[in-house]
C-alpha cells in the first residue's frame, strides 16, 4: 500500500505543492527531500520550488525519480497541485503526510481524523459518508541545521494520529 504525501513550498500563511504517490513517510521521503533541497539546490527554496514542484505539476509516482509528467507519456497530463485550503475538500483523507519547505524551516504535517463526516455523492446519485481529516503539524525543522531524526518525526506523527483517534473515540462514546 502506498503512503501518499505532498511536497510543497510556503506561500505566505499557506502552501502549494504536488502529489507524491509512494513512500511518503518521513523515514523514506524525509531523507530524499533533504538531499534534494541541500545537495541539488543548496537550500535555495526558489530553485527547489521551480525544479522539484512547478516543473512537475502532475506530481510524482515516487520522489524525486519518477514524475507523472515526464515518465508516463501515454497518460493524459493532469495537474496534481494541492494547497492548504484543500484540507477543507478532504484531501487530508488521502494525503497522509505534507512537507512544506519555507525559507528557513521544513514543516511536516500528518493527516488525522476529526469528529466530522462529509456526505459524498457520485454522478449516479449514490452517496456515502466519509470521515473528515485535517493536517496536524508534527514538526518544524531548521533548514540551516543538521538532518533531523526522521524516525522520531515518523513516530511523533503516529503518536499524534493515535492520540487524536483515542480522544475522538472518547468523545463519540
Amino acid at each position: 500500500m502506498s503512503t501518499r504525501s505532498c511536497i510543497a513550498v510556503a506561500k505566505g500563511d499557506s502552501w502549494e505543492g504536488v502529489y507524491v504517490h509512494s513512500s511518503g513517510y518521513p523515514t523514506w521521503l524525509g531523507p530524499e527531500l533533504w538531499t534534494v533541497l541541500h545537495d541539488r539546490h543548496h537550500n535555495d527554496v526558489h530553485a527547489f520550488a521551480e525544479q522539484a514542484i512547478y516543473a512537475h505539476r502532475c506530481g510524482y509516482s515516487d520522489f524525486p525519480e519518477t514524475c507523472y509528467c515526464h515518465s508516463y507519456t501515454d497518460q493524459e497530463e493532469s495537474e496534481m497541485i494541492y494547497t492548504a485550503e484543500d484540507e477543507h475538500a478532504n484531501a487530508a483523507l488521502h494525503i497522509e503526510w505534507v512537507y512544506v519547505v519555507g525559507r528557513h524551516v521544513l514543516t511536516i504535517f500528518k493527516s488525522v481524523p476529526t469528529n466530522r463526516e462529509l456526505r459524498i455523492e457520485n454522478m449516479t446519485g449514490h452517496w456515502w459518508m466519509e470521515k473528515v481529516y485535517r493536517w496536524a503539524q508534527v514538526a518544524q525543522v531548521s533548514l540551516q541545521g543538521g538532518e533531523p531524526d526522521w524516525e522520531k518525526i515518523e513516530a511523533l506523527g503516529r503518536w499524534i494520529l493515535d492520540e487524536t483517534a483515542h480522544v475522538l473515540g472518547e468523545v463519540a462514546a
